[in-house]
């Protein structure tokens, strides 16, 4: 085990059924200061997610070959993970569609694969919405009734 998966493992077993919100945001506070590649998209509303560069021989072996590589280094990949407030966690290979789209695509069949790569390359990010799935269900929401 890496200093980074120890030091990701020490702070997990501080993820207690008993852990108050406080405690939790400094949780996954800590998490994400030891995992610097993962960037928030958004946290604790009505769901999380998070993004995480993905380098283009990554994106062809999670894609068995079928990840089209730009050249000059032109082609964009990342991994976009989360969850929301009903307990679904996901996660997908995102790719950059170039003009004239200028969006991000999902490719379709491979979360498996990509959960995989997310532990054996982000550990923290399981740890992360284990903590997220915690503080969204924490949350007391209302919901709208329909007249």
């Amino acid at each position: 085990m890496t200093d980074y998966q120890q030091r990701i493992a020490d702070l997990r077993v501080r993820i207690t059924p008993g852990a108050e919100y406080h405690d939790l945001v400094m949780l996954h506070d800590q998490l994400l200061s030891i995992a610097p590649h993962i960037r928030i998209g958004s946290r604790w509303g009505d769901y999380t997610s998070y993004t995480v560069k993905v380098r283009d021989k990554d994106a062809t072996a999670l894609t068995d070959g079928k990840a089209v590589i730009l050249p000059h280094g032109e082609s964009l990949f990342r991994v976009e993970f989360g969850a929301d407030r009903r307990g679904t966690a996901h996660a997908r290979l995102e790719y950059w569609e170039p003009k004239p789209l200028y969006q991000w695509d999902a490719w379709d069949g491979i979360e498996e694969r990509v959960w995989e790569w997310l532990r054996q390359h982000q550990p923290a990010a399981e740890a992360l919405l284990e903590i997220d799935l915690r503080l969204l269900a924490m949350q007391t929401f209302v919901e709208e009734v329909e007249p």
